[in-house]
């Protein structure tokens, strides 16, 4: 049997099998007759609806093409680059838009690459800086420290003030070191904010059978001290 015909085999036994479930189920639920036919179309369509087609690839442009499209672009209009590259408006002009930022920022007079962005929110902290500050927090939970949001604080702040004190906003600067930014650097690293515990140490079998030896002994005694309770009373 051919794997084309295995799955099609499978898909009609699941099929089937949610279809024969359908009348089970209405009566335990005690649906009218036009709730059940209903229920039932509405499961027959779901059932033998057709998959999504698949989303397309996207296309991919080096960074020597994103360039000369951005300069076509700008030179001719965004439609008729589209009609030429056969690329869509809405990427054109995100081509265009980082040409405009490169050509603004003054580091090149003749573009010829247009590397592509990186995607992605931007940290509070400059790039450098943030990573230092969970290599540092990292190192301290390796080495047994308990990191929590005043600690994670500290250490920011003490990086920060090391390269330029005017970032923090005690010094006039733009960051705000809180709780959610805390929060932040915790989920990028896949943390929660708890106490480090160490693992569960194992257990000797020999004092294992001790333990049961005692509880042994102790529940045989309290067997005949109550059974003599028991005899004095009679």
């Amino acid at each position: 049997m051919s794997l084309h015909k295995y799955f099609s085999s499978q898909k009609r036994n699941q099929q089937s099998s949610i279809t024969d479930a359908i009348p089970v189920a209405a009566t335990v639920a005690e649906l009218t007759v036009n709730e059940r036919r209903e229920v039932t179309e509405m499961v027959a369509n779901v059932v033998g609806s057709k998959p999504a087609a698949k989303r397309k690839k996207h296309q991919k442009y080096d960074d020597k093409q994103r360039a000369d499209v951005a300069k076509y672009a700008l030179a001719n209009g965004s439609r008729s680059a589209e009609r030429r590259y056969g690329i869509t408006e809405s990427t054109i002009r995100g081509f265009v838009k980082s040409y405009k930022e490169r050509m603004e920022s003054g580091t090149q007079k003749d573009i010829t690459s247009l590397p592509k962005q990186k995607r992605g929110r931007r940290t509070l902290l400059p790039a450098e800086i943030d990573s230092k500050v969970m290599e540092m927090v990292s190192g301290m939970r390796i080495a047994g420290a308990v990191v929590n949001y005043n600690i994670l604080i500290a250490i920011a702040k003490g990086i920060v003030i090391a390269n330029d004190r005017t970032l923090l906003a005690e010094h006039g600067g733009p960051i705000q070191l809180g709780w959610r930014w805390c929060q932040s650097i915790f989920e990028r690293m896949k943390w929660s904010n708890r106490k480090k515990t160490t693992a569960k140490p194992t257990i000797a079998p020999g004092l294992i059978k001790e333990v049961m030896v005692n509880f042994t002994m102790e529940k045989l005694l309290f067997k005949i001290a109550y059974s003599q309770i028991r005899a004095d009373k009679k």
